[in-house]
């Protein structure tokens, strides 16, 4: 897909267009769509095709990080960046770039 394919795409999650899944952060529902989050994380992948909890409501809790790193991961699914509204880009915190990692990590991402 090209950036703007992708472009479009998440235009379609933020509308929660077609969207068939969502995370839950903190309270707040994030829509995503399946095919997007499960080509790029096999954790994910395995969550929507199991018989579990998460598979058969709909919706993965992440509420164990904060919801701006989410909202990044989310991103990074439709986009292939982060950003950090209150940063250039080049100077993204180095701790903002840990915990992405960490979330990568643990996702498989």
């Amino acid at each position: 897909m090209n950036i703007e394919e992708r472009k479009l795409m998440q235009r379609a999650q933020k509308a929660g267009q077609f969207t068939d899944f969502a995370f839950l952060c903190k309270g707040t529902k994030i829509p995503v769509h399946k095919v997007i989050i499960c080509a790029q994380s096999k954790v994910f992948n395995a969550a929507c095709n199991s018989g579990l909890k998460k598979a058969t409501s709909g919706v993965y809790d992440l509420s164990e990080y904060p919801l701006e790193f989410v909202e990044k991961m989310v991103d990074y699914f439709y986009v292939g960046h982060y950003e950090d509204p209150n940063q250039d880009a080049p100077k993204i915190s180095l701790s903002t770039h840990l915990l992405m990692m960490v979330l990568a990590d643990k996702y498989i991402i």
